[in-house]
């Protein structure tokens, strides 16, 4: 059978290799695995922080616009106003994306599997194969792992 690859872990015949960088720093067995659960959950480890730093560049984007309409609004328009109006958009176009990127991926919710090995539990993040949740764990279950939803 095809090894599943997912950007965080690796279902070979051998377990499942917990990847960074795409290279394995950890192989679980299959028969070390005493429970494993599928439960949805964030698409990021550190959703909260994620979030406050969307809401900052929120904040900074508002700020900037501010800034930008008030100095567009000035009657007497010299060259250094039409610099800083460019540049502005500029910021307000890169803080714009930086939000809502961030708040978008702290807020997602994708499913996860975690297992429970030796006292300590592992969540196997399934982002590259959302649509394949269901031949994930088929594989799973063939080979001896049973998930409960």
């Amino acid at each position: 059978m095809k090894d599943i690859i997912d950007s965080t872990f690796k279902l070979t015949p051998e377990g499942i290799h917990l990847l960074r960088n795409k290279y394995t720093y950890r192989l679980i067995l299959y028969s070390e695995i005493e429970n494993a659960f599928l439960k949805k959950g964030r698409s990021v480890k550190n959703w909260a922080a994620v979030l406050i730093l969307g809401f900052i560049c929120l904040g900074l984007l508002m700020l900037f616009v501010y800034y930008v309409i008030n100095s567009a609004l000035v009657p007497d328009k010299s060259v250094r106003l039409f610099n800083l109006l460019g540049h502005g958009l500029i910021a307000i176009l890169v803080l714009g994306g930086i939000s809502v990127f961030s708040i978008y991926n702290a807020l997602k919710m994708i499913p996860v599997i975690e297992i429970l090995v030796n006292g300590r539990f592992h969540k196997l993040r399934i982002l590259r194969n959302r649509e394949e949740v269901l031949r994930v764990l088929e594989y799973l279950d063939s080979q001896g792992v049973r998930v409960m939803k």
